[in-house]
């Protein structure tokens, strides 16, 4: 395992430790819409992954605490679908596929009573799926692997149970002496909903 997810492991697991100990607050769930794009420099598939910006939509639940004025913590875990990129060469027709679950730990700061800004940091298990097919011939390769994920954004509470928010988040390159199973970066940006169990 890399030092990037050894590292998102132990946030994590720190977050985990010292929210225990600190006062709960309501659990929640998140709905988010958007659009995101993947990121990979060989040349071979960059018209594969750059090909356009596609949809993606995540549905996740997660705690906070309050750990201090105005200031949470806690964790979030979500689903990941992302449209598919699919590009044509003559009889030939490659797609990629690609869905992910995230672990992510959550920091959120309240500068107002109603605006918030936060960070989550964690790791996504990411599965991606190439398919090949020309003419009669069809194949695909699939490879999932951990990959670090990062994510910042804003959000406005319209009620003490609703927040809507805007995110821009990232999942990391994974490297691989294949070039078939290198795991391309993929960035989000998202329009999100929140609601709180507010007890």
């Amino acid at each position: 395992m890399k030092v990037t997810n050894k590292f998102s492991l132990c946030l994590i697991s720190l977050l985990m430790m010292f929210c225990v100990s600190a006062h709960a607050n309501a659990p929640y769930v998140l709905g988010e819409v958007g659009i995101y794009g993947l990121g990979e420099n060989n040349n071979l598939w960059k018209n594969i992954y750059d090909n356009d910006t596609k949809l993606n939509a995540r549905l996740a639940a997660g705690y906070l605490w309050d750990v201090a004025n105005n200031t949470k913590a806690g964790i979030e875990t979500g689903f990941n679908l992302n449209q598919s990129n699919k590009v044509r060469y003559d009889d030939l027709t490659i797609k990629f596929k690609r869905h992910s679950f995230d672990l992510l730990g959550v920091l959120d700061f309240y500068p107002t009573q109603k605006f918030d800004v936060f960070a989550k940091v964690g790791t996504a298990y990411t599965k991606n799926k190439l398919s090949l097919h020309y003419l009669n011939l069809n194949d695909s390769v699939s490879h999932s692997t951990f990959v670090p994920k990062a994510v910042i954004g804003a959000g406005y509470d319209f009620s003490k149970d609703l927040n809507v928010n805007l995110s821009l988040s990232h999942e990391f390159k994974k490297n691989s002496d294949s070039v078939f199973s290198v795991i391309p970066s993929a960035s989000t940006f998202m329009l999100g909903m929140k609601y709180n169990f507010v007890v």
